[in-house]
């Protein structure tokens, strides 16, 4: 099986989507984890632009091992949000660095649309919220792009990206208004997920007050 060479456009707009979907994640790393993700993305897009193909399976499982190896010591677990969301991008620096055929890149584009997805379980600010709707037209456009064997410009897919997300707009405004609100998170994460039900056996003096006064979850239902 031939390896897919993408043309240089395409190679710096994978790269791009995906640091526009990574970065907030990727500051949030470890200095030893951004300094892997950062070898990887960069390796491969010199690759990429060299038109040469991608590292050995060998190389690429001693870089996974050792990402795995990071990834444990620092975290310990795969489950939670700073875990989970460690995992999921230093896996998308992975998925570029073994990219072979175009349908890795289009696994990588929705790799991309699920860290921006993620990202929301940090921050809901306006601020995030407009960083993720030029992220996604960003991602969109590039997703269009790697449709086009004769690439030209990305003025094409920019536009065709803006039409397609003006027109999602008025559902995800229904969906937005009419989808019932959660009470809590979709699934269970360490940071609140653990239920504070009561006094420990040790007692010291004001531990009745702080619990009386604690925000923290009780239980849920």
């Amino acid at each position: 099986m031939s390896v897919w060479r993408p043309q240089p456009a395409h190679a710096w707009g994978l790269v791009a989507l995906l640091a526009a979907a990574a970065g907030p994640h990727v500051l949030r790393l470890p200095p030893e984890l951004m300094a892997l993700w950062l070898l990887a993305v960069g390796w491969r897009l010199r690759l990429l632009l060299q038109q040469r193909p991608p590292p050995t399976a060998l190389l690429r499982g001693l870089l996974t091992l050792v990402v795995a190896v990071a990834l444990y010591l620092k975290f310990s677990s795969v489950l939670g949000r700073e875990a989970g969301s460690a995992l999921l991008t230093m896996m998308a620096g992975m998925k570029l660095l073994e990219l072979k055929q175009h349908r890795d890149a289009i696994v990588l584009v929705l790799l991309a649309y699920l860290l921006v997805a993620v990202q929301f379980m940090f921050t809901r600010s306006p601020w995030a919220g407009a960083y993720a709707v030029a992220t996604l037209m960003l991602i969109t456009t590039g997703w269009i792009g790697l449709g086009q064997t004769q690439f030209r410009s990305w003025r094409d897919p920019a536009a065709l990206a803006l039409r397609m997300l003006l027109q999602a707009l008025p559902l995800m405004l229904v969906l937005f208004v009419l989808f019932p609100r959660l009470p809590g998170p979709l699934w269970a994460l360490p940071s609140d997920a653990h239920a504070r039900t009561g006094l420990s056996g040790d007692m010291e003096p004001g531990r009745i007050s702080a619990l009386a006064l604690s925000d923290a979850v009780a239980f849920r239902a």
